[in-house]
């Protein structure tokens, strides 16, 4: 399979050893965008281990959303990452979510925000994830997920 023009760039901020904050970078043909939420430690975490059953077996797929809550409910999601199955031979799709903040009296009319998504392989799924941990673990600066035709 060719690499394809689309790609997830994923870079992590802590604020303290439990938080952070997620930023995400995506590029399909054609189109970009760019988000970002706050998530515990343990979200990403598990998230993590979602990506690694994900490509083993038939486990719900991976998923990791964050933005603006109410009532433990998200409500305005920010950012949104979900592997789900592409195709008859097991190939992942990544769907991607992000959304800009709009400043509580400004009006929704000036929300920026962009759905892409993006076939890639378990492969590059499981190097995805060895990429989360290292940046987690503070020797890497970002985590990409390459797109394959």
């Amino acid at each position: 399979m060719n690499a394809s023009p689309s790609s997830l760039r994923l870079t992590y901020r802590p604020d303290n050893a439990a938080r952070g904050e997620v930023t995400v970078m995506v590029a399909t043909e054609g189109f970009s965008g760019q988000g970002s939420a706050w998530f515990d430690r343990t979200e990403i975490e598990d998230f993590i281990a979602q990506l690694e059953s994900c490509v083993t077996s038939d486990d719900p797929m991976p998923a990791l959303a964050g933005g603006f809550f109410a009532a433990s409910r998200l409500i305005d999601e920010h950012v949104g990452l979900r592997i789900l199955p592409h195709d008859t031979v097991g190939r992942p799709r990544v769907r991607v979510h992000v959304a800009t903040i709009v400043p509580s009296g400004s009006g929704a009319d000036l929300r920026q925000e962009l759905t892409a998504s993006f076939v890639t392989t378990a492969a590059d799924v499981t190097r995805f994830r060895e990429a989360l941990t290292a940046l987690l673990a503070g020797s890497a600066r970002e985590a990409v997920l390459e797109g394959r035709r």
